[in-house]
């Protein structure tokens, strides 16, 4: 099954089941309303849901229309929680309270760079969950992206960490609607990266990350329960970039305004699986409409399977803040101290004095921005398989 949340003015956006050739959609209205609801009731909701599904793909959905990726949210667009494997092992928390959709991306005022992950959307997992059934606590897979700029010099000098805008694709898809593919909390099929229309890397999702989702939400569940709609990421993909150095081969380095990239995986019988993401990053100016968001418009590109191309306005958090990087792993990545929480409003800016914001600016430590150090390697196949294990042991003792 293939599910989307179409932006419709509320914070979740409003949950429609998708057909499998990405050609036609229906809102799932009748049954429930958003994503997150149909998570927190999924044996009840599920059944209607593939009903739904079943009538869509046969032609026979009541109220089906044309799909229009362009209009889609992120899946969840706030999470209760993102937690995603770091290349050096372990998990980092990281910012879900705003997530975009496949169309919705950063405006190029520096250069930027880009990584990918899969990701799993869980039900409720359990605390001391077993590896081994972790995998069932799985109820989504999705694909992201992440976008990553530097930040302008902060007031007074100060220095902010980088930019970071999490993308998703279109759609996210069941277990089962990837097939043979999925072994052991991974997604063995390739992910095509191209650049400005050329194919830079087509690496294979499975063999490009070092630990199983399923070893990852047992990693996560160890100590307390994980409620659903949580998000858990399998950690970069090594080779988006075949021809960058060996130790920095999981993220696309160096991108301008004008560059065009695009995402897409494909499933075993040649359809695109959670539809594409493809951005066009352009520098433009701030939007007035926008203010109140600190956002500007981006000129973006979405694509969902074989449907044909359609431009979009999407708005840009560009002041939001990430503590936590992943094209950059190391452990002092995070440059702020506890008592400064990275929310920022153009219009809450405004509405403060000149002069108390030179006080606050002046009360805050200055810190180094992280430094640039390419990820690790990707390990062999037996390097991984060794891993998986040590790390299954440990959790299925």
């Amino acid at each position: 099954m293939k599910l989307a949340s179409f932006r419709d003015g509320s914070r979740d956006g409003q949950l429609a089941v998708v057909s499998r050739d990405l050609r036609t959609a229906q809102f799932a209205t009748d049954i429930t309303g958003t994503l997150q609801r149909a998570l927190d009731d999924w044996n009840f909701f599920l059944p209607q849901l593939q009903d739904l599904y079943a009538a869509l793909n046969a032609g026979r959905a009541r109220h089906a229309f044309p799909f229009d990726p362009t209009k889609v949210a992120a899946p969840l667009p706030r999470a209760f929680q993102w937690t995603a494997a770091l290349p050096e092992g372990g998990l980092a928390q990281r910012p879900s309270d705003v997530l975009l959709g496949a169309n919705e991306g950063p405006v190029a005022d520096a250069l930027a760079s880009l990584t990918a992950q899969m990701v799993a959307i869980t039900g409720d997992v359990p605390p001391g969950v077993r590896s081994d059934a972790a995998g069932d606590c799985v109820r989504l897979l999705a694909l992201s992206a992440d976008w990553r700029l530097p930040s302008p010099p902060g007031p007074d000098g100060v220095t902010l960490p980088d930019r970071q805008h999490t993308v998703f694709a279109p759609v996210v898809v069941t277990p089962d609607e990837v097939g043979a593919a999925w072994k052991r909390g991974k997604i063995h099929l390739p992910l095509t990266v191209s650049r400005n229309g050329k194919v830079v890397g087509r690496p294979d999702a499975g063999a490009g990350t070092r630990t199983g989702l399923h070893l990852l939400i047992a990693m996560l569940a160890q100590t307390r329960p994980a409620r659903a709609g949580s998000l858990v990421g399998s950690g970069l993909i090594a080779g988006l970039d075949e021809k960058a150095p060996a130790g920095a081969r999981d993220t696309l380095r160096g991108l301008d305004a004008g560059d065009r990239v695009r995402l897409e995986m494909l499933d075993v019988d040649g359809r695109s699986l959670f539809g594409a993401i493809e951005h066009t990053l352009d520098e433009t100016a701030a939007d007035p409409d926008s203010e109140a968001t600190g956002g500007s418009v981006s000129r973006s590109r979405s694509f969902a399977g074989s449907q044909a191309e359609s431009d979009a306005l999407s708005v840009d958090s560009s002041a939001e803040w990430s503590t936590e990087s992943s094209a950059e792993p190391s452990a002092e990545s995070s440059t702020e101290s506890p008592d400064e929480s990275p929310i920022d409003s153009s219009a809450e800016s405004k509405a403060k004095s000149p002069a108390k914001s030179r006080a606050r600016s002046k009360a805050k430590s200055k810190a180094a921005p992280p430094p640039d150090s390419p990820p690790d390697s990707p390990q062999d196949s037996s390097q991984t398989e060794t891993a998986e294990t040590d790390i299954s042991d440990s959790l299925t003792a």
